[in-house]
C-alpha cells in the first residue's frame, strides 16, 4: 500500500507546482517578496508549490491506501 502515497505525491506535486508557478497567487507572492529577490519569486513559487503538492499528495495517498485496506477487510469478513 506504500505505492499510493508515493504516486499521489508525485502527481499532485507536479500539478501544484504548475499552478503556483503560472498563477503566482498575490497573497503568497506578497509574503515572500521581502525575503526573496523579485527576479526569483517565480522560482520560489514553483518550489513552494511542489513542496505543498508533495504533502497534499501524500495525505491523499494515505487516505486512498486506508480506504483500499478497509474495503479489503470488509470483503474478507463477509
Amino acid at each position: 500500500m506504500a505505492r499510493y502515497p508515493i504516486i499521489w505525491a508525485i502527481v499532485v506535486a507536479q500539478i501544484a507546482g504548475f499552478i503556483f508557478y503560472y498563477f503566482q497567487f498575490p497573497f503568497f507572492a506578497d509574503q515572500i517578496t521581502p525575503v526573496v529577490q523579485p527576479a526569483e519569486v517565480s522560482k520560489f513559487m514553483l518550489v513552494w508549490g511542489i513542496h505543498i503538492g508533495l504533502y497534499i499528495g501524500a495525505a491523499l495517498g494515505i487516505v486512498h491506501g486506508v480506504a483500499k485496506i478497509r474495503r479489503r477487510m470488509l470483503h474478507l469478513s463477509l
